[in-house]
């Protein structure tokens, strides 16, 4: 008896655990990330949350939610920006070039990619961009990753694409966990839903 409702006991813990959760603004609709930056549709009546990292640490503070856009006032800082109804964000850069990057190596993946020489290697405080700002990674295209992992590439030859003198390209992270621990997300009245 017992080892035939096994398998049901075990589609029914599964099935339990197959939901997951997203999270809605005020008018149950969803929010989402903006990936790198907001569609010029949602340009219009924004409000920007701007954040500071604390001096020495990784955590971030809210320092203002506001409609007027405000100006980043030290290395510290970073602003993302929602459009009118909550339902997407992205960071608020002052400039950006981004180019798109195809990985013919891995089934031609396209990727929002920039380039970071010249102008755009500065100080956020004169030139905040995806460069200067904290809400960024390197570039590893995909296939790189898998060709080291199969053992067809050398660890150093892995690990230039981490230096950025050699590798300047970069791509856009979701800025939502600092949103979320400097208290901003609660502030906006975006709450967790169970998916149904």
């Amino acid at each position: 008896m017992i080892k035939k409702s096994l398998p049901f006991l075990a589609a029914f813990i599964l099935a339990g655990c197959a939901g997951g959760f997203h999270h809605v603004n005020p008018n149950n609709e969803k929010v989402s990330f903006s990936d790198p930056v907001l569609a010029e549709t949602d340009t219009v009546n924004l409000t920007y949350v701007l954040l500071e990292k604390e001096q020495g640490g990784k955590q971030y503070r809210l320092v203002s939610i506001s409609k007027v856009k405000p100006k980043i006032a030290n290395v510290r800082q970073e602003r993302v920006a929602f459009n009118a109804d909550l339902t997407r964000f992205a960071v608020d850069y002052d400039e950006y070039d981004w180019e798109t990057f195809v990985d013919y190596q891995n089934y031609s993946q396209k990727t929002r990619i920039m380039v970071c020489q010249g102008k755009y290697r500065s100080i956020k405080t004169q030139r905040y961009n995806p460069c200067t700002s904290d809400f960024k990674a390197p570039f590893i295209p995909t296939s790189v990753t898998k060709a080291y992992v199969a053992g067809h590439m050398p660890y150093e030859a892995r690990k230039l694409w981490d230096n950025p003198n050699w590798n300047t390209k970069v791509v856009t992270i979701n800025p939502w966990q600092a949103l979320s621990e400097s208290g901003a997300i609660h502030k906006l009245g975006i709450k967790r839903v169970e998916t149904q």
